[in-house]
């Protein structure tokens, strides 16, 4: 492990051997498919919410609104504990708040932002692969230094996209 450590910090690049780069390329590879993951997953979970928020919101309203109408119109509704009036507005205020909480919570909004993290290291991760690509042609010392150089930007790209999102996650939230 301590090869990959001096590799990545630049010391030692005349001795490092050709599998020190390709550890480092699967190395910087896991490092953004990790971010990656964990951008698509918590994008999932926030669409998902939001979606089950929506649904449920929209559907408690209708029903809610329609249950006085409903009432009149089945005669047998109105003995029912749930045909009353009153449960209508039950379900009035649980459809407003289902959809209050998806808004001020921010839930919805958090997809877009997400899904851009996700895509804008995806886009990285591959111009990364294709640069470390293109330098195979070049003497072996060269080849050295500019993966090198690559992987260090790399790192310090994706992290900056990390950053910047968790920047506008704590923006969204204040």
């Amino acid at each position: 492990m301590t090869p990959r450590f001096g590799v990545v910090a630049g010391l030692d690049v005349e001795a490092a051997p050709d599998a020190d780069l390709t550890e480092l390329l699967a190395g910087r590879t896991e490092f953004a498919s990790a971010r990656i993951a964990g951008y698509r997953r918590r994008r999932r979970l926030a669409q998902f919410v939001s979606n089950l928020l929506r649904s449920f919101g929209c559907a408690a309203l209708a029903v809610g609104a329609v249950l006085p109408a409903l009432r009149e119109a089945v005669p047998g509704l109105a003995g029912l504990p749930l045909g009353g009036f009153a449960f209508g507005y039950v379900l009035l205020g649980l459809g407003a708040a289902a959809l209050a909480a998806d808004r001020v919570f921010g839930i919805g909004r958090a997809v877009p932002r997400l899904q851009a993290a996700e895509l804008g290291i995806a886009g990285e991760l591959d111009l990364f692969h294709a640069d470390w690509a293109a330098y195979a042609d070049v003497p072996v010392a060269e080849r050295r230094r500019r993966r090198l150089e690559l992987a260090r930007a790399f790192t310090a790209e994706v992290n900056r996209l990390v950053r910047r999102e968790a920047e506008r996650a704590q923006e969204m939230a204040g």
